[in-house]
């Protein structure tokens, strides 16, 4: 319920304050109704501001007093005992909604649940949207590149690149069963628990790699919670860790009388600064049961799925941005980033995924 309160209504000529007292006090309002009578008073308001900084107002309010009012969304916030900015967010939503229905008009019945919800994802939108723009002319750049990625980096131009999604060898060995020849592979693709070897690695890694992506790039890095710790610092030394995301797949681990069954795994988040919205997928929780036993582990032991790829990507770039992936093993990162008409640099190292990677992205364009 709106109510009135303030002496701002005071400051006004008797015949607005008459007028308003009978527009507002009658009824419960809307959201919706609520934002096209706030619109119509900071438009009031505003004129009324433009009075008095050229002459007295014409109850008598000098120019000067009428200075010290804040500023007019807080005038009109004072007279329904709101902030200005809550009365700054309705009408935003509202004046959107109004001028592009195709693009806005949904938000006006999200509003009537919650301001702060359908100012959000109005902003969510129009950064988006500005995004888009900026790469309407943009130069497609799809990359797969075969060697190491601490050299293969360096060929990378400088604020470029807007996701990096990896799954780097972070030292711990997490593939079980026989159908990779799980000790034969362990050399090529990943690092032994004892290693340390990986975290000096990936410490000059992302030192090469910050200049590479742009101020407010998302960060994500497949992990375990073996690796968290160690990985935790590397990470933040260069970037801001933002959180910790876990993805339900069900694609257990053997277990025995004495351990836990291994049915998630982890996904550490961070960003290289900026205010990069994230998309529609708000939890730290990703529901990935079923795409695993469809599409995860078929060409590589520790292969990710290409669902959890598009999720991710989706939730941090737009069509057109690029994303980077310097530890592609078999693709997927490079797949799903083709599929949603994104630009895509895989790195690998070894011959046989980079042939792997390189035939799934063929795959992926017929």
């Amino acid at each position: 319920m709106a109510t009135v309160s303030g002496d701002w209504i005071k400051k006004l000529p008797l015949d607005s304050q008459i007028e308003i007292y009978e527009n507002i006090v009658r009824k419960d309002y809307t959201q919706v109704e609520l934002a096209k009578i706030q619109s119509e008073l900071k438009d009031e308001f505003s004129k009324h501001t433009e009075q008095g900084r050229r002459t007295d107002l014409e109850d008598g309010t000098s120019a000067k007093n009428f200075a010290e009012v804040k500023r007019v969304s807080d005038m009109v916030g004072g007279i329904f005992g709101e902030s200005g900015r809550t009365v700054e967010k309705r009408v935003s939503v509202y004046k959107q909604a109004k001028e592009n229905p195709d693009d806005y008009g949904d938000l006006l019945e999200r509003m009537e649940e919650s301001v702060h919800s359908a100012h959000r994802e109005l902003k969510r939108r129009k950064d988006i949207a500005e995004r888009e723009e900026k790469l309407k002319d943009a130069p497609e750049l799809k990359n797969l590149i075969l060697g190491d990625c601490l050299e293969k980096i360096e060929e990378i131009p400088d604020d470029s690149i807007h996701l990096l999604l990896t799954d780097p060898p972070y030292g711990t060995n997490t593939v079980t069963g026989a159908r990779f020849e799980t000790e034969k592979l362990r050399e090529d693709w990943t690092y032994d628990g004892d290693d340390e070897s990986v975290y000096p690695l990936l410490n000059r890694l992302f030192e090469k790699m910050k200049p590479k992506l742009v101020k407010d790039a998302h960060i994500y890095i497949f992990t375990s919670w073996k690796a968290w710790h160690r990985l935790y610092p590397i990470v933040d030394e260069f970037f801001e860790v933002k959180n910790w995301l876990v993805y339900l797949h069900y694609m257990a681990t053997a277990g025995d009388l004495y351990r836990y069954r291994t049915a998630a795994s982890s996904i550490m988040f961070a960003s290289n600064g900026g205010k990069r919205p994230i998309g529609s997928h708000k939890w730290n929780f990703i529901d990935e049961r079923g795409t695993y036993r469809k599409d995860g582990m078929a060409h590589h032991p520790a292969q990710k799925s290409i669902s959890i790829c598009k999720k991710l990507i989706e939730n941090s770039t737009v069509e057109g941005e690029t994303v980077l992936d310097p530890f592609c093993g078999s693709g997927s990162t490079l797949v799903a980033a083709e599929e949603l008409g994104r630009n895509w640099i895989g790195i690998e190292k070894e011959r046989r995924w980079y042939d792997v990677a390189k035939s799934r992205i063929l795959e992926a364009r017929n």
